[in-house]
């Protein structure tokens, strides 16, 4: 589970803004399948952020440009070549609050339009361009916070998140969606002393049900009854104990 991240203390307003470009070049796998392409990346990035010692905000905007992207499927034991581009551009905003000294509160929530461009799966045979790139969702919501309390003997610290996911699709073409989710996480960290740590922590405590991926060795649509996919695990909690020498 993702602890708060402690964000720098800056008075006045900050920006930035910075470009990129790299390059990916094919892998072993590729080269088998007959896909020679150097894809390019192009990356530009601005933001702003302000922090006090009661709240954080960092506001980003981005833009990336992919070209010479390359991958195969395998289907019916037959490599299948997906050749093309994408475009994304969105905005990432994170906030920190704390209304009291021991109560920290904090959002992150994330906007992103990510669209293939001159794209063609299906060896050539199929124009996915303008679809949504696959597996990414075109927003994402995180909420978590982290409460602090000097016991005496012990230092406590209650802490959780709530993170919501939007529906994407696992292929190119946009034929099989992935819904939306919502999990709940929840711990309790307890240092005794200078030497001792206990940890109790629940991930999924609702036993939502959500899919990360579908399945990759098909084309088009799943239909209908049981499909493959790989889910997020269900409901769990764990303790683990700790000794600093």
């Amino acid at each position: 589970m993702d602890r708060r991240r402690e964000l720098r203390t800056h008075r006045r307003p900050r920006g930035f803004a910075r470009y990129s470009r790299g390059n990916s070049f094919p892998q072993f796998d590729d080269l088998r399948d007959g896909i020679d392409i150097v894809a390019r990346i192009d990356t530009v990035e601005a933001g702003v952020k302000y922090s006090t010692r009661q709240i954080a905000i960092f506001a980003t905007a981005f833009y990336n440009d992919f070209d010479g992207l390359g991958n195969t499927q395998i289907l019916d034991g037959a490599p299948i070549r997906n050749i093309g581009g994408a475009r994304t551009y969105g905005l990432e905003f994170e906030g920190q609050v704390r209304p009291i000294q021991p109560l920290s509160i904090g959002a992150n929530v994330t906007y992103l339009n990510a669209e293939y461009r001159d794209f063609f799966v299906n060896n050539g045979t199929i124009d996915a361009s303008g679809n949504r790139v696959q597996r990414q969702p075109r927003w994402q919501v995180r909420g978590y916070w982290t409460y602090d309390q000097d016991l005496g003997f012990a230092q406590a610290s209650l802490f959780g998140s709530v993170t919501w996911l939007g529906d994407r699709f696992e292929d190119q073409q946009n034929l099989q969606p992935l819904p939306s989710y919502t999990k709940l996480d929840l711990g309790l960290s307890v240092d005794v002393g200078d030497h001792f740590t206990f940890q109790v922590t629940g991930d999924n405590l609702t036993d939502s049900h959500g899919l990360t991926e579908g399945n990759p060795r098909l084309l088009g649509g799943q239909g209908s009854g049981v499909i493959l996919a790989r889910p997020i695990l269900g409901r769990s909690v764990s303790f683990s104990a700790a000794y600093k020498f």
